[in-house]
């Protein structure tokens, strides 16, 4: 019985350690936006531990003398016997709720990025056009291009940085 708890966590720690190696490795297949269900990991995750379970199933089955019995006394038979490939099949559970979780943080991250090079966008043109508000409000006749005055006084302004150019911040 303590062998197969044994053998049982070595399992866990295998897949959790194969799992974060396998992210490690592939990054993208986790920053990718496609649907949770389409994810490779996923599908691998889950091959991976429903073959190593019935592989064992298969060997418990080949070296234990079994026989139909749908009585209760069968059932709790067939719990025992089969208690270590139903412990790594329940394992699939878990696994699978901390790679949607992993995911939907992945997901989250890439749309606040965008969302921030949005902004970062949207905030260039606005200043521009209060800097040209601003300018013609001075001066009613001016002899230069106020887009080119903008851009020497604010060289940094499409990176989101609305600095004089002397300045350093």
């Amino acid at each position: 019985m303590i062998a197969s708890d044994m053998l049982l966590f070595a399992c866990i720690l295998f897949l959790l350690l194969f799992t974060a190696v396998y992210i490690a490795c592939y990054p993208s297949i986790l920053i990718q936006i496609k649907s949770f269900l389409s994810l490779k990991i996923l599908w691998l995750v889950v091959g991976v531990l429903v073959v190593i379970s019935c592989i064992i199933s298969g060997v418990i089955s080949y070296n234990s003398k079994l026989y139909w019995d749908f009585s209760a006394d069968g059932f709790n038979c067939f719990i025992s016997l089969f208690r270590f490939p139903l412990g790594i099949s329940a394992l699939i559970i878990p696994i699978v709720a901390l790679l949607a979780a992993n995911h939907r943080s992945e997901q989250t991250k890439k749309q606040i990025e965008l969302a921030n090079t949005q902004n970062v966008f949207q905030n260039y043109y606005k200043h521009v056009e209060e800097f040209t508000k601003y300018v013609n409000s001075i001066e009613s006749k001016l002899f230069f291009s106020v887009r080119k005055l903008h851009k020497y006084l604010y060289p940094y302004s499409k990176d989101g940085r609305y600095f004089f150019k002397n300045c350093c911040y």
